[in-house]
């Protein structure tokens, strides 16, 4: 019983001596966090750079630019954010009615791309313009497919779409057999 006690008290006397207030101090307030980088743009204007449209088995021609409307309406003009706002590696798109679309970006130089988490992959979405304007592009597109037994109608905007041929690779060349026609806009929105 001598020998526990002696054991106890001896490992209490060797943990309170090894507690020496000779050693470095530890400053209990950590540093503040950096505060994150924030960047909101307003919308400028709106120009229709390009319209293609590849009839049913027929070539891709150029249709002119003033006849986007009869394709897709004001499409354009209601599908674009009011303001842009960058935070770190986030891109928010701000439109009407409090609707807002958030992306995780990154900058090579003055190009912004923009990652798609389902292929894991970067794709380009616009570029700075200046010292505080930024370009924004966007790719609208309208599929018609019809057959004997159905009519398919898929209408769309995708902010990495940057050619027709890009528009193939992402809808499918499958999908544009000689019974489908599809129209392609590309659209650019100026930030400030």
């Amino acid at each position: 019983m001598k020998k526990k006690c002696f054991s106890v008290f001896l490992l209490g006397a060797l943990s309170f001596a090894s507690c020496t207030e000779d050693g470095p101090q530890v400053d209990p307030i950590l540093p503040e966090p950096p505060q994150p980088t924030v960047t909101e743009l307003s919308f400028k204007s709106l120009d229709v750079l390009e319209l293609k449209e590849q009839l049913q088995g027929k070539d891709v021609q150029n249709v002119p630019v003033g006849e986007s409307t009869s394709y897709f309406g004001s499409r354009a003009e209601l599908s674009r954010p009011d303001k842009l706002r960058f935070k770190d590696d986030s891109l928010f798109m701000l439109r009407a009615n409090e609707i807002t679309e958030r992306y995780k970006v990154k900058w090579q130089n003055k190009e912004l791309l923009l990652h798609h988490q389902d292929s894991d992959s970067w794709s380009y979405v616009g570029q700075k313009k200046g010292e505080k304007g930024f370009l924004l592009n966007v790719g609208f597109y309208a599929l018609l497919s019809k057959s004997p037994q159905r009519s398919l109608s898929i209408i769309g905007r995708e902010y990495a779409l940057q050619s027709f041929a890009n528009l193939t690779d992402y809808i499918g060349r499958s999908t544009l057999d000689a019974s489908s026609s599809v129209v392609w806009m590309k659209v650019q929105c100026a930030f400030e």
